[in-house]
């Protein structure tokens, strides 16, 4: 099936008609050849029965000319005898035209009953001239040997205990008796013979034999070929062979196929029919035809095989016949058949293959071939030629798309290019920005900040930065200024109070030699409260720089507030700035899908 899924549809269809048709008249060449075998075998049984029919009455014919001299014979000797005649040589003389009678008669002969013919059985013993045997009973026998007729008497000593005799001496009937085996002139001859009583006046005179060949039987038979390649042959009553080609087996009993068959045709009169039997490599069809013969009180049987070629022959040459002309009209319609679809199926299929691979590879506008055709291939070109329309239509639009996605695009990336300048413009700034904080933080109030990292609203964020650090430095250098002036008379009162502990040194030390300079003390006393007081003078005007500078640090923590601030709207300035990049990349997204 997979090799037949592979061929063309041209193929397909050669192939499917082929079996089709082939077996059609394979079926007719069978159904024809099965009617015309049996016609035909009808036929050949019937001349085969013609045939068998021809056989039986030559056989009868033969077997009655014999069957009538054996009688006349009889009637002769024993109306001669009834007369008066003695004289055995005139009895020898009657017999001998008889071995003659037919070209299948051996020889005819004579067995009188012991002394009956004349009495003189003794005075004749020996005397073979005469026909007597050895013990002088009369039998006479002629019989051709040599391609003559010679005379000899039956003397094989046991001859009144033969069939032969005893049969007619028994039952005063007529009878042809089986086959059996004689020797004639030294010679072993298989024969049978006709014998009929020879009777006067109601007793037993003797008995009168004509001998008859089986070969020359046999030899009759052959000039008989059924259908010409048959043969015919002869069945006694109880199943020997009589006549048959093959001389080893006449005499010998029936052994072949259908045995039962042919006891029935011998014994029931039933003709049969048959087949299972084979000469050399032949099969045969082998006939069973009785032969009833009443005057001989006996029951034959002809044989006759016919080739089975020779009946199925002509059957199997029609059959032949309408095979191959079978095979040529098959051949014939298949090659019509394959040009027909070559030309109606191969060709446009052909063609639309071509056109589907154009559409596959594009190109779109290459006509499709046979959109005129009235049949399924032009309703297939039809259907692929709309095809191939909407195919161009998607191609433009598609085409269309592509434009408007370029253009998208490019004012996708211009608008990320911008928003990418202004982040990094952004990240720039608070770069800076973190760097003053961090330098204001350290107490770096030297560092300015610069203005070419700001663009747009944000470029004032560096000139207020670099006023407040301005500001911020000349307040921190009037804290300097005063804290200098702090620690200046912070010296001075500390210099004061060393001068003053070594005053009062020098004084615990000569208090006891300067109790007269008191009032010197006194005054000293006073000196230091003077200089204590002016040391609280400056230390006031000390605070009051101090709180000064506290003014200055406030307004500092004010500036730095407004930086906040100021950095606060930076981050909702970034923030709005990446929402705007948020919905350009949704956009972008949108035209790209």
């Amino acid at each position: 099936m997979k090799a037949f899924g592979r061929l063309t549809i041209a193929w397909k269809l050669v192939t499917v008609a082929g079996l089709a048709i082939g077996l059609l008249l394979i079926a007719a060449a069978v159904a024809v050849s099965m009617h015309t075998s049996g016609i035909v075998a009808g036929l050949t049984h019937r001349y085969a029965d013609a045939v068998a029919d021809d056989a039986i009455e030559q056989i009868r014919t033969e077997i009655g000319r014999v069957e009538a001299t054996s009688r006349s014979t009889a009637g002769s000797i024993a109306a001669a005898h009834q007369a008066g005649l003695r004289d055995r040589k005139t009895y020898i003389e009657m017999l001998r035209p008889q071995a003659d009678a037919t070209p299948i008669v051996m020889g005819s002969w004579f067995m009188a009953a012991p002394n009956a013919l004349d009495g003189r059985d003794a005075e004749f013993a020996g005397q073979s001239d005469m026909g007597a045997n050895p013990d002088g009973s009369f039998t006479p026998y002629w019989v051709h040997a040599d391609g003559k007729v010679v005379f000899q008497p039956l003397n094989e000593g046991n001859e009144y205990t033969q069939p032969y005799y005893t049969i007619p001496r028994d039952t005063h009937k007529a009878a042809l008796l089986e086959p059996y085996p004689y020797v004639v002139a030294g010679k072993t001859e298989l024969m049978t013979s006709v014998v009929y009583p020879s009777m006067v006046g109601g007793q037993f005179l003797g008995a009168t034999g004509v001998d008859l060949s089986l070969d020359g039987v046999s030899k009759r038979l052959e000039q008989l070929k059924p259908l010409g390649g048959g043969r015919v042959m002869l069945l006694s009553a109880a199943g020997k062979w009589v006549a048959h080609p093959d001389a080893d087996k006449r005499t010998t009993a029936y052994a072949d196929a259908g045995a039962d068959k042919v006891k029935a045709a011998l014994s029931g009169g039933e003709a049969a029919l048959f087949s299972g039997v084979k000469v050399g490599d032949e099969d045969m069809e082998r006939m069973v035809r009785p032969i009833a013969i009443p005057e001989l009180n006996t029951t034959w049987a002809l044989v006759m095989d016919v080739p089975r070629s020779a009946i199925t022959g002509p059957a199997d040459r029609l059959a032949m016949i309408l095979l191959v002309g079978g095979v040529v009209i098959t051949g014939a319609v298949l090659l019509a058949l394959f040009l027909a679809s070559a030309s109606l199926v191969r060709k446009p299929l052909s063609g639309l293959t071509q056109s589907v691979d154009a559409l596959s590879a594009g190109r779109y506008d290459q006509p499709v071939p046979g959109v005129t055709g009235g049949d399924e291939i032009g309703a297939i070109a039809r259907a692929l030629d709309g095809f191939r329309h909407d195919l161009a239509d998607g191609q433009r639009r598609r085409a269309e798309q592509e434009a408007e996605r370029a253009a998208a695009e490019i004012e996708r990336q211009r608008h990320a290019e911008e928003a990418e300048a202004f982040a990094k413009a952004q990240a720039a700034a608070v770069a800076t920005l973190g760097e003053g904080m961090e330098k204001l933080a350290d107490g770096d109030l030297i560092w300015r900040m610069r203005e070419d990292g700001f663009a747009g609203d944000a470029r004032k964020m560096p000139r207020d930065f670099n006023a407040a650090v301005e500001s911020l430095q000349q307040t921190m250098a009037g804290i300097l200024s005063a804290a200098q002036s702090i620690r200046t008379g912070c010296a001075e009162i500390s210099h004061a109070s060393d001068d003053l502990a070594q005053r009062t040194e020098r004084q615990a030390a000569g208090l006891e030699q300067t109790a007269a300079a008191l009032d010197q003390i006194t005054a000293t006393v006073k000196k230091s409260s003077d200089g204590a007081e002016r040391a609280r003078q400056l230390t006031e005007s000390a605070k009051a720089n101090a709180e000064k500078s506290g003014k200055v640090v406030t307004e500092a923590v004010q500036a730095m507030g407004g930086i906040e601030k100021s950095s606060q709207s930076i981050t909702q300035i970034i923030g709005v700035i990446d929402e705007i990049a948020f919905q350009t990349n949704l956009l972008a997204l949108n035209a790209g899908v």
